[in-house]
């Protein structure tokens, strides 16, 4: 697509630096090294997604960094990069199920026939960006609800037990704690901790049916 100068691709903003650092303390939480200096590109291609620690840093990851779109390519100028990713990406492996990438597939085809793109195709890709969002939108507030669902049935019947975890992100009066063991996430009042600080937290409440776990800081 890119030599081609058609097509569409995924896209993310690089990460700031509040993202940056919520990252480095998920990794220090997770034990996976990041020496000082070494840029998040270059972190990721050492990670194997098949190590369940990569993994969960993988998944903060995409969580953590905001603002993933599409672009349309026209003409053959640079390919915007996936932040997350750190290189240009594309989706082309579920048309069943993914809308654009039945028409990144079609242009691919189309490409390596050796055939030009025609027109309706082209027209066609310029309102994805805007479909895609409106699905992406309605995709994330399913998924957070099944790991919402996922981490309630982890932790039932452990009311009471103490866990660690690492205070990864502070904002207004909540802190979010990455647990060590298993790899929840937890939400509690952000008194009395610090960023990057290991605190050990009590479970005071599971509710599977609400999708539903409460903490607090076991001082």
């Amino acid at each position: 697509m890119a030599s081609a100068g058609v097509g569409i691709v995924r896209t993310l903003p690089p990460p700031d630096e509040r993202a940056l650092a919520r990252l480095r303390r998920t990794a220090i939480a997770l034990g996976i090294a990041w020496p000082d200096g070494m840029r998040y590109a270059d972190l990721v291609p050492t990670l194997d997604p098949r190590t369940p620690a990569h993994e969960a840093f993988f998944e903060q990851a995409a969580s953590t960094l905001r603002g993933a779109g599409y672009a349309v390519l026209e003409g053959t100028g640079p390919v915007p990069v996936h932040g997350a990713i750190a290189a240009p990406y594309a989706h082309v492996t579920a048309p069943l199920r993914r809308l654009a990438d039945r028409y990144a597939t079609e242009v691919v085809l189309t490409v390596l026939a050796g055939r030009s793109v025609d027109d309706a195709l082209r027209a066609a890709l310029t309102a994805l960006p805007e479909v895609m969002a409106e699905g992406g939108r309605r995709a994330a507030g399913v998924e957070r609800a099944v790991v919402d669902l996922a981490e309630a049935l982890v932790l039932r019947g452990r009311d009471g037990d103490r866990f660690r975890g690492a205070v990864i992100d502070l904002e207004r009066d909540r802190a979010t704690v990455l647990l060590r063991n298993p790899d929840v996430v937890a939400s509690l009042p952000a008194d009395g901790v610090e960023l990057g600080q290991e605190i050990e937290l009590r479970l005071v409440g599971v509710d599977p049916m609400a999708r539903r776990v409460e903490f607090v800081h076991a001082v």
